[in-house]
């Protein structure tokens, strides 16, 4: 299912668009999108996207019973479009499971130290549930870690998608590690995706790493770099 999510544009190399209906459906149904996957390109549209999509969601489960062992809600991606869906889902009294291969927030976690994050677009309001004005990503960072603290939202990180696929009238989500089922998915995964790895013995050691968000770190050591991109 994952393969009909998305067309190609111009460059079939380069371009991917997501089919999406106004209620951010995509053209398998009860598979929404969120943030950056969708389109919504800056934090503040992706922390707004996250939320008015689950509002929609709810409004169209409104009345459906909730079989056992199956969510309301499964939201790929811890990023800010998945934390304020997720956000609102518990505001709404929705049960969800959050799934994230890596860690929360890992985009702005990789901003460089003390990064300024601006709070664009100026003229929209932030209407998640999530706080979000103009600061440094360290400030950020806590912010929402003390809110969904506060809220007991768990999130499972380390855990990659596989598969999502027709059960009945529900979602069965597939991971590597479970199954779950939903009533419906939001994929808010994203579009900058994981770094490449070199697949050889050592590349999980502590001292390997894959983002530059402390050049600080490395003054003054023996560092070997691999790939000359950015």
């Amino acid at each position: 299912m994952l393969g009909d999510l998305f067309y190609r544009g111009a460059d079939p190399e380069i371009l991917i668009f997501p089919k999406l209906t106004a209620s951010g459906e995509s053209t398998c149904r009860g598979v929404y999108l969120a943030g950056d996957a969708s389109g919504k390109s800056l934090l503040k549209n992706s922390l707004n996207s996250g939320a008015e999509i689950t509002e929609q969601i709810a409004k169209k489960l409104k009345g459906r019973a909730l079989k056992d062992n199956t969510f309301h809600l499964a939201i790929i991606g811890a990023g800010p479009a998945g934390l304020a869906a997720a956000s609102r889902a518990k505001k709404l009294g929705l049960s969800f499971v959050i799934i994230e291969q890596s860690i929360p927030a890992r985009t702005i976690e990789n901003f460089h130290k003390h990064k300024p994050v601006f709070a664009e677009p100026a003229a929209t309001e932030n209407i998640s549930d999530l706080w979000f004005e103009e600061c440094t990503k360290e400030e950020l960072l806590d912010k929402w870690k003390t809110q969904l603290t506060a809220s007991a939202i768990k999130i499972n990180t380390g855990e990659t998608l596989e598969d999502i696929r027709d059960y009945a009238d529900l979602k069965e989500v597939i991971t590597n590690k479970n199954k779950y089922r939903a009533m419906a998915v939001i994929l808010a995964t994203g579009k900058s995706g994981s770094a490449r790895r070199l697949d050889i013995p050592g590349e999980d050691l502590p001292h390997v790493h894959t983002a530059l968000s402390d050049p600080d770190y490395y003054s003054q050591l023996e560092v070997a770099v691999v790939g000359a991109g950015d």
